[in-house]
């Protein structure tokens, strides 16, 4: 049997020394494969690869192929520790086009959304191990922590051992 294994989500940009420079400066990606000798893609660590439109559709020749930009039917997700050291690293840039600042989610993280450069949606959250301490350090039980999280006290405790 044929084993398929996922390896990460291309994104086609128009421009792509300007996303590359999002990616790598704000969202602090990591490339591991860099074919851009001739424009055509960087891959990060996280399986985010870039390609330049132009570049997409060379690869697809013959087949009936457009861009559509800002579709919102997915979203890249991150998670990180301090949420509000990240807003004001985003919101310096003007050309951010916000789907809504830092608001708090149904279990207790806040988090945040916006679309890069080219209509990608990006959400940026805090942990749920990092919610997970803050709502221990404010007092609630690990049961009580499990019951908004919907999930079980041994989920919760091994949130809270994560370093």
């Amino acid at each position: 049997m044929t084993k398929i294994k996922f390896e990460g989500i291309l994104l086609t940009v128009t421009n792509l020394e300007r996303a590359r420079k999002f990616y790598e400066n704000v969202l602090e990606q990591v490339p591991i494969y860099d074919y851009d000798y001739d424009g055509q893609m960087i891959a990060y660590e996280s399986g985010i690869t870039l390609a330049p439109e132009w570049a997409y559709a060379d690869w697809l020749s013959g087949a009936e192929f457009s861009v559509k930009r800002r579709a919102n039917i997915s979203q890249l997700y991150f998670e990180v520790e301090d949420l509000e050291a990240m807003f004001k690293k985003i919101k310096a840039d003007s050309a951010i086009d916000w789907l809504h600042e830092p608001i708090m989610s149904s279990y207790g993280a806040y988090t945040m959304r916006f679309y890069d450069y080219d209509g990608h949606i990006i959400e940026i959250a805090e942990s749920v191990a990092f919610v997970a301490k803050r709502f221990l350090a404010q007092g609630l039980s690990i049961t009580e922590i499990a019951e908004r999280f919907g999930d079980s006290e041994a989920v919760v405790e091994e949130l809270i051992a994560q370093k």
